[in-house]
């Protein structure tokens, strides 16, 4: 492998793990939400053997997936939606509330 293309590698592999950090770390859903379309960026890492046939059908596959997850993340932290109003709730009741 080509020193640049293991440069990129590793590039990618330290925006993933970054990007998992914000997402698991966030400690409001904005931040989270950042945190999990920056995670999105591991389809980087997915199709970073782009010319094999299978490696780049996994990264095509792993976007739609992403997609789909996304309108799951967006609809959960809507202000409106209920398990948005679950954690408030249990949020308002100190740090050692337990969830279900």
């Amino acid at each position: 492998m080509a020193r640049s293309r293991l440069l990129r590698f590793f590039a990618y592999l330290n925006l993933f793990v970054f990007a998992m950090l914000l997402l698991v770390m966030g400690d409001n859903f904005g931040l989270m939400f950042f945190g999990w379309e920056a995670w999105a960026r591991e389809l980087l890492l997915i199709g970073f053997w782009y010319e094999d046939l299978d490696k780049a059908k996994a990264g095509m596959k792993a976007f739609v997936v992403n997609r789909i997850g996304d309108f799951g993340f967006v609809w959960g932290s809507s202000p409106s939606s209920g398990p948005l109003r679950r954690v408030r709730a249990r949020a308002g009741r100190g740090s050692h509330a337990r969830l279900p």
